[in-house]
């Protein structure tokens, strides 16, 4: 035996050995079959007994408060073990909303109001009008009695509310069951053996590693724990973009489950008829948390490691910028602290959840970087690094790019010295093309699409679209008390925008400093183009046609992402110098201590206000976000009423004796029954908008797609068939050939990295 402890290679293998067969044993642990069925005999009805003034209950499946004041039908007490459950009720309502009409599963012995012990993480689904049947998923994290509660808000919100309840059925899914506790218990073994590894293997080296970086390794837990507070409570507060971000999240891993990949235009949207969101907003770091919600994790905790996962690499890119230009760690920690703990930031992950916005934010110092090693020829890759930064930005956002559209030829312009220099000019062409290729997957296919999208419409007054001064630093609440509120990009810019300053006009920078005050200049400019000025009417007024194409950023503040890259390029620039000099190292102590405070100050504020005033939701499944959406990638001129009325096949051709109806439906992929009896061509319409190249098969061979006057998906049937017919999506060549380039540049770019690293 202590042979076998001491051979590695035995121990790994025994250890191996062990991890699968706990891995076999937890899976067959939660393989049951159970379901359980109530009818509405069963019910039991809670109301307020106003003659008593006490809750009673009695047998009952109908709440109205017009007749019973308070009145909710659950059932009765059914004891749960740990798993995912489904939750199925028939009945019927004259409609609400999550919050004043609404099901949702209970653990009986908890009597908190919001159930606080956290036994059970479960929806409140709406019971909407006109629909007989609703499902949700539950997660019970506990064995123990648990009851469905159906029926109006107690208070004065579900008056004039009613639901009558059939039946319920609550299903034990099993394989989702499984799945999702076989891959926590995989994950938590693979964070063993790293550990394991690091011990046997990489003992020595990891023992100098943390004794070497034992104090940045703390600054970025501390920042990676700060800028991720809010994720550890059990709801999630509403944001603005929050229900848009969360639909782009559990209808991509709908359609990575029905078999599409790329997920370009993605089902459940406008309740199943599809929208291209995967065409207008680049969601590649949307994937690692759709996989989770097929792993059978909720979309709120996919939702979550979403942020986390931004926030690790916000920190971690800007701590790599940060140590390139300084060659300091710590002055690589204050980078990383600012960059990711500064109030804008925070409050467009958790009071905006503008999801794309702080995506692309989190790539911003690659881009930086690159244009610095391009001009300073300090590393030979900065084409690369530039290309890839931009990329990285383009595959998060739309908005972003644009704004680097006109601000990086501006900075080219304002170093136009160095710009016209050949070894520049060709790093920067050189990124231009790798940066088309690196982006082809995604600028393909939206410039394919683009014209058949509506775009956004905010290109009027974009004057008034920005903040003021007092705003800009600071918090606003939201006056509608939905959210957290604004939070501006704090005080510690002002610190690090004097520093920069103060470093320039002293020559500190010596021959470089022009090129110092430039870029200090540059970020000033780009910071008041954040504020609303009369710059963008003039804009307007005498160049209208160039106004109209840069009016597509919406909000000036978008800007800010920009500025706060540059900022930190500038404080780390700042403190190198700073640091050369003894006496220095106090000023950059003091410097960093007040920008850190700075942005603990403001990220405090907004989570106080957030907790105090954002309307925390659960949101644990997709079911109540198929619900109609207007935004900028839906087809124009669509009636929303017809995702409602027409949800099976359509014929408009009321004197045709053709017939058409679904068979089964998986995500875009659809069947149907199609007979056309008649001599001449039928046109039917399919639940789905007219995006194209939508494919229909019958029979054997391809039925025309097309567009019909409804902006509904049309297949025209030949006469005489009668046969099922399938539709799905699929990409054209051209597409396809643009995610190969891409993936080539890809290769090509960790082909570079590997060989500059060990050149």
């Amino acid at each position: 035996m202590k042979k076998f402890f001491a051979n590695k290679k035995y121990l790994i293998i025994g250890v191996l050995a062990l991890e699968l067969v706990l891995l076999v044993v937890n899976a067959l642990r939660f393989y049951r079959h159970e379901e359980i069925s109530f009818i509405s005999d069963d019910m039991i009805l809670s109301y307020y007994d106003e003659a008593s003034g006490t809750t009673v209950t009695e047998p009952g499946f109908y709440a109205d408060h017009s007749s019973k004041p308070e009145s909710v039908v659950y059932t009765p007490d059914v004891f749960l073990k740990k798993g995912i459950y489904s939750v199925t009720i028939d009945c019927s309502s004259n409609g609400g909303t999550w919050h004043t009409n609404y099901s949702t599963l209970l653990a009986s012995g908890d009597p908190t109001t919001a159930q606080s012990a956290n036994l059970v993480s479960s929806d409140h689904a709406a019971i909407p009008s006109g629909d007989t049947s609703t499902s949700n998923l539950s997660w019970v994290h506990y064995g123990t009695n648990f009851t469905v509660r159906m029926g109006p808000e107690t208070d004065a919100t579900g008056d004039d509310l009613y639901v009558l309840v059939n039946s319920v059925t609550i299903t034990y899914m099993a394989g989702m069951t499984v799945l999702h506790e076989t891959a926590k218990f995989f994950f938590i073994l693979l964070l063993i053996d790293l550990v394991l590894f690091l011990y046997l293997f990489k003992k020595k080296e990891t023992a100098e590693y943390l004794n070497k970086k034992a104090y940045v390794i703390a600054g970025m837990i501390f920042i990676i724990f700060f800028s991720s507070f809010m994720l550890f409570y059990r709801k999630i507060y509403f944001g603005d973009d929050i229900f848009y971000h969360l639909r782009r999240i559990a209808f991509l891993a709908e359609g990575l489950k029905s078999g599409q990949f790329p997920v370009k235009i993605q089902s459940g949207w406008d309740n199943d008829y599809g929208y291209a969101v995967g065409v207008g907003y680049g969601d590649v770091f949307l994937y690692p948390s759709a996989i989770l919600v097929l792993l059978g994790f909720s979309v709120q905790f996919a939702y979550k490691f979403y942020i986390f996962l931004m926030n690790v690499l916000t920190a971690w890119i800007s701590y790599h910028t940060g140590k390139r230009v300084s060659q300091n760690d710590y002055i690589a920690l204050l980078c990383a602290g600012f960059f990711t703990l500064n109030g804008f930031r925070l409050q467009a992950v958790y009071t905006g959840a503008t999801v794309g916005e702080y995506g692309a934010y989190t790539f911003l110092p690659m881009v930086v970087l690159g244009l610095y090693d391009i001009y300073t020829r300090e590393k030979k890759y900065g084409y690369i690094t530039l290309a890839f930064g931009i990329a990285l930005v383009v595959s998060n956002h739309v908005i972003t790019p644009y704004i680097l559209a006109f601000t990086i030829p501006l900075f080219c312009l304002l170093m136009i010295e160095k710009t016209i220099k050949k070894p520049v000019l060709l790093d920067l062409f050189k990124a231009c093309g790798l940066t088309f290729l690196t982006s082809a997957f995604f600028v393909v296919p939206l410039l394919d699409y683009f014209e058949d999208m509506r775009g956004n419409d905010y290109s009027d007054i974009l004057w008034e679209r920005g903040h003021e001064m007092v705003t800009i630093f600071t918090e606003v609440a939201d006056k509608s008390k939905d959210s957290g509120g604004w939070a501006g990009i704090g005080y510690g810019f002002i610190a690090i925008m004097a520093l920069g300053i103060a470093i320039a006009i002293s020559g500190k920078f010596k021959e470089k400093t022009s090129v110092y005050i430039r870029v200090v200049l540059f970020n000033a400019f780009l910071f008041y183009m954040c504020l609303n000025n009369k710059v963008y009417f003039i804009f307007k007024d005498r160049l209208p046609g160039v106004f109209e194409h840069f009016a597509e950023i919406q909000y000036p503040w978008h800007i800010l992402d920009i500025v706060a890259a540059i900022t930190i390029f500038i404080l780390a620039a700042s403190l190198k110098e700073i640091t050369k000099e003894e006496a220095g190292k106090s000023v950059a102590l003091i410097t960093g201590a007040i920008i850190l405070m700075t942005c603990i100050y403001h990220g405090g504020e907004l989570y106080k206000e957030t907790s105090l005033e954002a309307n925390p939701f659960t949101m644990f499944d997709k079911t109540s976000l198929r619900a109609n959406f207007d935004a900028e990638f839906i087809i124009p001129g669509r009636d929303e009423g017809l995702t409602s009325s027409e949800t099976d096949m359509v014929i408009r051709d009321e004197n045709t004796q053709a017939t058409a109806s679904l068979i089964s439906r998986h995500a875009l992929n659809l069947t149907a029954q199609v007979d056309n009896p008649t001599g001449e061509t039928v046109t039917v319409e399919a639940p789905l908008w007219g995006y194209r190249y939508y494919a229909a098969k019958g029979n054997g061979r391809k039925l025309a797609t097309y567009r019909a006057d409804s902006f509904k998906l049309a297949i025209d049937v030949p006469a005489g068939f009668s046969g099922t017919i399938t539709i799905k999506f699929t990409e054209p060549w051209h597409w396809r050939l643009a995610e190969l380039a891409s993936l080539a540049a890809f290769i090509f770019w960790g082909y570079k990295m590997f060989k500059y690293k060990h050149a």
